[in-house]
């Protein structure tokens, strides 16, 4: 893979909900989702989403703040499917399933889970408020 390339949107996506690349067999898949999602919405509506993914670095930010304000369905959609692919690969279990029992490390990751969230939720809502699509 060349650091030139543009990623493909599949690889956005999939690198802000898990943080690393896209494994090759969700590539085709995603896209047909896609379509599919893309096909339940309106022309406008799809090209406005085209715009926001040309302009917004961090899509994870902008999907929390969308998704708050009820607007860019199609973005939530879009991760929406994501995870469920992801969910099929063997590679990703430990992500789905958790099968040890640690009551503070539980805790604290809740807690960071809490802080994240607010940060991202206030940087989406700063990007919906100040970039235009």
């Amino acid at each position: 893979m060349r650091k030139n390339r543009k990623k493909t949107e599949a690889e956005r996506i999939y690198f802000a909900i898990f943080g690393e690349g896209l494994p090759e067999v969700l590539e085709e898949r995603f896209a047909g989702a896609a379509r599919k999602i893309e096909g339940n919405y309106s022309a406008a509506e799809v090209d406005d989403y085209g715009r926001w993914m040309e302009r917004v670095s961090d899509l994870e930010a902008l999907e929390y703040a969308a998704r708050f304000r009820g607007r860019l369905g199609i973005l939530s959609d879009k991760f929406k499917a994501m995870v469920y692919l992801a969910e099929t690969l063997p590679e990703n279990y430990s992500r789905f399933i958790n099968e040890n029992d640690n009551l503070i490390k539980g805790y604290w990751l809740c807690a960071i889970g809490t802080f994240s969230s607010i940060w991202k939720l206030f940087k989406g809502m700063m990007i919906l408020s100040f970039k235009k699509p």
